[in-house]
Parts: structure tokens; sequence; C-alpha cells
């Protein structure tokens, strides 16, 4: 009987310090295996020297700002010599793109979910990270996404931002709640 309570009070902190591999790089179950192995003390010394996740940093400022110091830059680097005017067109074209997108003064930690056109599998990023995938020209391969609810069927649907800009031209967005995803790309 005294084994079966130590074995029920042991694995209760096993749970317990697993809870702080949340926030860490070895995560929940990482924790939770090394603290039911070894014993609550070691996995709680485990969990307590393994870093932190790192969330995604976003630069302070503007990005406006960011965006026309890099216009500047390319300017100077066409000047060089080293940019030909195709590349610097390129370059500046996908500036001017961002510059002039009405997301780049939204905030920066927004989630919006992308679609990747070829697999068709969807993920979610910051509005920073795709600003910064369309400055690198890398954005081609994927299409914003949102996935809504009709309000009369109650139905879920998926749409491109542009379907969605369509509906919202049409007046018709209030017959559709945003489930998850960003109306502004």
């Amino acid at each position: 009987m005294e084994w079966e309570y130590v074995f029920l009070i042991a694995l209760v902190l096993d749970f317990i310090v697993a809870l702080i591999g949340k926030k860490k790089k070895m995560g929940y179950w990482g924790l939770f295996g090394i603290s039911l192995c070894f014993s609550p003390l070691v996995g709680l010394i485990v969990g307590l020297s393994v870093p932190d996740v790192q969330e995604e940093k976003i630069p302070e400022g503007n990005q406006s700002s960011r965006i026309i110091s890099d216009l500047a830059n390319l300017k100077a680097i066409k000047d060089s010599g080293i940019l030909t005017d195709e590349e610097y067109k390129a370059k500046e074209e996908a500036l001017k793109k961002v510059l002039l997108n009405p997301s780049v003064n939204a905030d920066p930690k927004t989630k919006i979910k992308i679609r990747h056109n070829a697999t068709g599998a969807v993920t979610t990023i910051s509005l920073y990270k795709w600003n910064e995938m369309k400055l690198a020209n890398t954005d081609k391969d994927y299409t914003p996404i949102l996935i809504v609810q009709t309000k009369t069927a109650g139905n879920y649907v998926t749409l491109t931002v542009h379907d969605w800009n369509e509906i919202k031209e049409k007046g018709q967005q209030d017959s559709y709640k945003i489930i998850e995803g960003s109306d502004i790309c």
C-alpha cells in the first residue's frame, strides 16, 4: 500500500515539475520524461537550468523608417556600381511594395495564416515575418488566407485575402466572422 502512495505522489510531482517545461526548449513532455525517469528533484533542477524558448524578436521602431533607410542604402549600392539597373529596380520595387502596403503600420505581432501554393500546407506567422518574406521575394510560393465562418449557415470557409477583399468591396463582410488569420495583408 505504501508503494502505491509513494508512486502516486511522485507521479503528481512529475506532472507539476513538467509545467516548468512549457516555456523551455525541451518542452513539457521532455521535462516530464526526465522527471519520471530520474526523480522530480532532478527534473526540477534540469527544468530550471534549461534556457527558455526565444520568442520571435520584432525590432523596435517603425518599419516604414527602416524601409526608407533600406531604399537609401540600396541607392548608394547602385551608385557604387555593385548593382545593375535591373537588380536595383527589382529590389526597389519590392521595398516600395512593402512600404505602400497598409499592413506595414499595423501591429507587427499580428498573426496571419499562409498556405503553401504547391503543398497546400497552412502555417501561422507574424505580419512582421510576412513583410520580411515580401522584401526577400520569398512570398511568391505562399498565399495569405483567412478562415471565416458564415453567420447564416455557420459553415467554415477558407478564403484567400484576395477573395476576402472582393467580399469587402461588395459590402458583404458582415455575413462572415473571421475565425483565424488577419485581413491586413
